[in-house]
């Protein structure tokens, strides 16, 4: 993980301060363009003990991917989406997440902040 600009560790530290507790995300240029993103060991060990996920139990191929009611929060707003977390069939199904239409809510290399309420996933650009 790259380090964080002033204005993302300023948010990363609200968040904290009002015990939100969160997990980072950061969309490479290569995952907002192929529309995946590596499920870091971070963000599973987040979504398992917020009891949202296992990855570890996960079947690979699309007929065991997860679809999740998801918030992509971003400059231009509050946008309603659908989180999709996988283990593909193919080399040994490295966890997989995306966020359905995030290209059109973040740039390449911004930091997010993944938040899971219940289950609904809401990803912050911090």
């Amino acid at each position: 993980m790259r380090n964080l600009s002033t204005c993302e560790q300023a948010n990363a530290t609200y968040l904290s301060e009002q015990d939100i507790e969160f997990a980072f995300l950061l969309p490479t240029a290569t995952g907002l363009h192929k529309s995946i993103m590596d499920a870091v060991s971070p963000l599973r060990d987040y979504l398992f003990q917020k009891q949202v996920h296992d990855y570890a139990e996960q079947a690979q191929g699309q007929d065991h991917k997860l679809c999740l009611d998801a918030v992509v929060v971003g400059e231009s707003g509050v946008h309603r989406s659908m989180a999709s977390l996988y283990r593909p069939t193919t080399k040994k199904g490295d966890p997989r997440i995306w966020f359905r239409g995030l290209k059109s809510y973040v740039a390449p290399d911004d930091m997010l902040a993944v938040v899971a309420n219940g289950n609904t996933l809401h990803a912050l650009n911090l």
